[in-house]
């Protein structure tokens, strides 16, 4: 392992000059300041890797050096940069260059509709700061501003939490490597890789890359290319197009929807509580086994965590060695995950692998591997389990049990009851969300792991706890740390990572996690429940409070969106979808929806504050956050609040992307009541998902009907606005709600021929309603809004959502 973390390492360091030349603190070239910086940093180094890092840093560019180390870094920094695309393109000094957003230059064709009265903005980027969840350092502006002072104070920042980070050990293990790696994501996320400083137009490079996602990837190739047995040849810059370089291996999850949704309530559990943690927990233990399954086949192969080039939900990316051990270890280690899964998941959730070369040219355009291995995978996935089908006795049970667990339905048992997976996710539930902290701890679980209540254990083969902190327990943690166990320390939701009191060894780092949930400030009783149903102060609310919470119809909404047409940008829409390219574009979209999401969620709920409810200062959210990861999410939330949620959330990622048209969302609504069951109501709202898909995409389907998001007349921002005005209007008594039930049967009534348009005598029945029952100004002013919302198929829903937003239910809140 010291090898391949070492050359990892020189990688992954070999362009930070680059950040400290733009600072103008330092002169010289960018090699010639990074191997000063090895030298003035160097106690964040091995001494005995010092020599070995200096000159990998230093000698990058020149082809003539003869020490290995040297020669991986310069063809990995080589292969990385191959995404560097010619654009024309202002010069500008590299100081002085913004990190222009990756979306920006997206196209799959979609041009911007003329009646949304915005246009694409050339080339939107950043400001120039450290990574965390703020607006104004996430989302892109149309002319961001840059200089050496940015530079200097963003790097004198970096040069402070480097030194911090050395106080607590060397980089000397994966964890510590981690560690850096997460130093590195903070500070070079929104710093350009390469400027268009050339004079020359031909030659300027479009700034559309990170620095940290180039080091990233160069860290993986060159961890890759040390375990060539041919790698001579690459040296001497003979023809290698015959032989790859890498693999990357596809990883999936089958089963992950059932896993996730098929939780049932029990009559003994407190009316719904542990029904949502529950749903919670099982999808954030897919999230979490999806990491340590990435993060155990690494450490097996003895590479870093720059191997990974995606994880999350469910899926994952590798890139990996090609040799003939490297892949013997990785066939070893595949059947011990495939042989855990069947014994653990009953064969209901499973690991499918598919893995495809990697030549020296695919690494400036990947859209064939991409292809070949999306066409693998989905063969794949019709042959699970395959190989274990014609085992002996594979589908006779290895002891009598002839029930199933009461909550998943699913796992065998002896007698009747609750599995130990099922009752640790009850548990974890709670924990959830009041964690800042995960601590994953790499060995196997002791018993007191197993019942702790705010552990998740994995046992042999993957051999990993994983502790649910908050600040006070994170205390205690780091105080009772014992330095020869190997273990790493995520700050959730918050980039400042870096401690004076991290104890040696320690591995330390950031993750980003959807985990909103409503949180009781004190206790809360709805009227009409039991005093033992209390819900306590720092709980989180189930889902008969939310749906309390709401306004009218005490109804839940759930919200599931996703990003359109994401498998054919990946593949088509990306101007020369490189590696590093592709590590940007994917970082950016897993950072809004595993990081803004929550930033939305709490955006919406301090808008909710402003109107007058009794629980206003006794909760601290509306949403809980089933699953927000990848590219899509699922929400659950008080009916009209998702509603308002769903709009927001269309804006903000319309803005995050660019206002790019070719980068849009797609939304399902489904409005049921809290006790739905949850199988039903995830089976309603990805109905409604499909539909949007089907009927145009860049839309949302809620009451049966899509609505574009903001263009055409059937406009899902006038929609609300004219529904909230409605409703308005009902609430003060202004519009008598038996209108409402007048006017949908008279639109039933007049629209029920064969080709479903409205008859003639629509028009005349209502204007001859409305003028009877309204004052003469208020008709004039909203039947003419009323006819277009029938011309264009939208009464039927705008009645829907005023009788809901209207109706009158006793206030069970105090």
């Amino acid at each position: 392992m010291e090898d391949s973390l070492k050359i990892s390492l020189a990688a992954v360091i070999h362009d930070w000059g680059k950040f400290a030349q733009r600072s103008h603190l330092w002169k010289g070239d960018h090699a010639e300041i990074g191997a000063k910086l090895v030298d003035k940093l160097n106690s964040l180094f091995p001494n005995d890797w010092l020599d070995d890092l200096r000159d990998a840093v230093a000698e990058h560019h020149q082809e003539e050096s003869k020490k290995e180390i040297v020669q991986l870094v310069r063809i990995a920094d080589h292969l990385s940069a191959k995404e560097r695309i010619k654009k024309e393109y202002p010069q500008k000094d590299p100081e002085q260059t913004p990190l222009i957003s990756v979306f920006s230059t997206v196209d799959i064709g979609f041009t911007v509709p003329s009646d949304c009265g915005t246009e694409k903005p050339p080339d939107c980027g950043y400001h120039l700061k450290a990574l965390s969840l703020e607006e104004n350092t996430l989302f892109p502006e149309s002319q961001p501003s840059v200089n050496p002072q940015t530079y200097e104070t963003l790097w004198e920042k970096f040069e402070k939490d480097v030194t911090t980070l050395s106080l607590s050990g060397k980089i000397d293990s994966w964890g510590r490597f981690t560690s850096f790696l997460a130093l590195l994501r903070k500070y070079l996320t929104f710093v350009p890789s390469a400027t268009p400083w050339e004079e020359d137009e031909e030659f300027r490079t479009f700034p559309d890359i990170s620095l940290f996602n180039h080091l990233k990837t160069s860290a993986a190739i060159a961890s890759c290319l040390n375990r060539l047995w041919w790698l001579e040849e690459l040296y001497l810059r003979k023809r290698t197009d015959n032989k790859p370089l890498a693999y990357i291996l596809r990883g999936d999850f089958s089963g992950i929807q059932d896993f996730i949704y098929r939780v049932a309530r029990i009559e003994e559990d407190r009316p719904f509580k542990k029904l949502a943690c529950r749903l919670r927990a099982r999808s954030f233990y897919i999230s979490i086994l999806t990491t340590i399954i990435t993060e155990w086949l690494m450490r097996k192969l003895e590479l870093t965590t720059a191997n990974i080039l995606f994880e999350g939900g469910g899926h994952f990316d590798l890139l990996l060695p090609i040799n003939e051990k490297s892949q013997e270890e990785l066939n070893q280690a595949l059947n011990e995950l495939n042989k855990w899964f069947l014994e653990e998941f009953e064969g209901e959730l499973g690991l499918v692998t598919v893995k495809e070369e990697v030549y020296e040219e695919d690494f400036s355009d990947l859209r064939n591997i991409y292809k070949k291995l999306e066409e693998k995978l989905a063969l794949a996935k019709l042959k699970k389990w395959h190989n274990y089908l014609t085992k002996p006795n594979f589908l006779s049970p290895p002891e009598e049990k002839y029930y199933s667990c009461r909550v998943c339905q699913l796992k065998p048992l002896p007698e009747t009851g609750i599995c130990s997976l099922c009752e640790k996710h009850a548990k974890i539930g709670e924990e959830l969300p009041v964690a800042t902290h995960l601590a994953f701890i790499y060995s196997a679980p002791t018993k007191k792991d197993c019942s702790a209540k705010d552990c998740l254990t994995f046992e042999a083969p993957l051999n990993v706890v994983i502790k649910l902190l908050n600040e006070e327990k994170k205390e205690k943690w780091l105080r009772q740390f014992n330095p020869s166990q190997e273990a790493i320390l995520y700050s959730l939701n918050n980039t400042d990572f870096i401690s004076n009191n991290t104890p040696k060894g320690l591995g330390i780092g950031f993750r980003f996690l959807a985990n909103q949930v409503p949180i009781a400030k004190e206790d809360l009783l709805l009227l009409g429940r039991e005093k033992e149903e209390t819900t306590r102060k720092g709980e989180g609310l189930d889902f008969e409070e939310i749906a309390e919470i709401g306004r009218g119809s005490k109804d839940l909404g759930i919200l599931k969106a996703d990003v359109d047409h994401l498998g054919f940008i990946l593949s088509e829409g990306l101007h020369h979808p490189s590696i590093s390219r592709l590590s940007t574009f994917s970082d950016f979209i897993e950072i809004f929806f595993s990081g803004w999401i929550n930033i939305l969620c709490q955006n919406q709920f301090v808008e909710w504050k402003k109107k007058e409810h009794p629980w206003t200062q006794k909760i601290s959210g509306l949403f809980y956050v089933v699953y927000s990861g990848g590219d899509d999410l699922l929400l659950i939330g008080p009916w009209q609040e998702i509603l308002e949620l769903a709009h927001k959330l269309n804006d903000d990622f319309t803005k995050y992307t660019c206002d790019n048209p070719n980068i849009t969302l797609s939304a399902g609504i489904s409005i049921v009541k809290p006790y739905y069951p949850v199988h039903r109501f995830i089976s309603l709202v990805a109905t409604a998902l499909n539909k949007a898909k089907e009927e145009g995409r860049k839309s949302i389907n809620f009451f049966d009907k899509s609505f574009s998001w903001k263009s055409g007349l059937m406009n899902y921002e006038l929609f609300l606005e004219f529904a909230r005005r409605l409703s308005k209007h009902v609430t003060e008594a202004e519009i008598p709600r038996g209108l409402l039930h007048d006017l949908g049967r008279l639109h039933q009534l007049y629209s029920q021929n064969q080709n479903k348009d409205e008859k003639p005598l629509l028009t005349p029945a209502l204007y001859y309603t409305m003028v009877r029952r309204l004052k003469p100004e208020l008709c004039q002013e909203i039947l003419p809004e009323i006819l277009e919302q029938i011309r264009v198929g939208c009464f039927k829903p705008l009645i829907q959502y005023i009788l809901l937003a209207t109706r009158e239910e006793g206030e069970r809140c105090r």
